[in-house]
């Protein structure tokens, strides 16, 4: 479900965190 969060901004959230894949 989290994976879908990241989709709408994977680049945002890439800045904040080392991966928007690790939110998964």
């Amino acid at each position: 479900m989290q994976a879908a969060h990241w989709q709408f901004h994977p680049e945002p959230l890439n800045s904040k965190l080392p991966s928007p894949l690790a939110t998964d």
